[in-house]
C-alpha cells in the first residue's frame, strides 16, 4: 500500500488528496465542467439567435409606449401578426424600424376626422400619442383594402412617426417579429 490508500473499485493504490495525481485529476474535473459549461452557452446563444432578436428604438416614433435608445428583443418569424401587436420590420436601405400592427391582411384602413378606422369602425388607441392624420405625402390612398401578406402599421407617436401612411403597407416578409420586452 506504500502509505496510500487503496481503490477498491479499481484494486489499485489510489494517492491521498493534495499530491500530484489528485491536483491533475481535480484539475481535469474542473476543464470537463468549464468545458460542458461553454458548450452549453454556446448552444444557448445559437438558440437564443435562431429565435430571438434585439433590436434598439431610434427616436419618438413609439413614444410613450418604447423611448428612443430602449433596447427591445423579439421573437424571431411567425406570420400571422394580430392588430396591436408590436413588431420589428426590416425596411429597404437596411433600417429597422419597431411599429405597431394596426390592420391585417383582408382589412381595409381609412384615416379621417383624425382617427384610424379599420373595416368602418373607429379604433379606440389607448396607446396612440396624438391625432392620426393622413400624410399628404404618402404612398397610400384611402381606403386602403389590404392585400395577401400586407400589413398596416403605425407608430404610437402619431405626430413624429414614419409609418405605413407614408411608405405604404408592408409584406409579411419585413417583419421580423413580435417584440416581447425591453431592456
Amino acid at each position: 500500500m506504500n502509505g496510500g490508500y487503496m481503490d477498491l473499485h479499481r484494486g489499485a493504490e489510489s494517492r491521498r488528496p493534495g499530491d500530484k495525481f489528485g491536483k491533475a485529476e481535480a484539475r481535469n474535473r474542473l476543464l470537463v465542467t468549464l468545458g460542458g459549461t461553454a458548450v452549453l452557452l454556446i448552444l444557448l446563444g445559437v438558440v437564443l439567435f435562431l429565435f430571438v432578436g434585439i433590436s434598439r428604438v431610434d427616436g419618438s416614433s413609439m413614444y410613450p409606449t418604447y423611448n428612443s435608445g430602449d433596447i427591445v428583443w423579439f421573437r424571431r418569424g411567425g406570420e400571422d401578426f394580430a392588430r396591436g401587436t408590436v413588431v420589428s420590420l426590416n425596411m429597404p436601405g437596411g433600417d429597422r424600424y419597431i411599429k405597431r400592427v394596426v390592420a391585417v391582411p383582408g382589412d381595409t384602413v381609412d384615416i379621417k376626422d383624425g382617427r384610424l378606422f379599420v373595416n368602418g369602425r373607429a379604433v379606440r388607441e389607448p396607446y396612440a400619442n396624438g391625432v392620426t392624420e393622413a400624410d399628404p405625402e404618402g404612398f397610400v390612398t384611402y381606403p386602403c383594402k389590404l392585400s395577401k401578406n400586407k400589413y398596416f402599421v403605425l407608430g404610437d407617436n402619431r405626430r413624429k412617426s414614419v409609418d405605413s401612411r407614408s411608405f405604404g403597407p408592408v409584406a409579411s416578409a419585413q417583419i421580423q417579429g413580435k417584440i416581447l420586452g425591453q431592456h
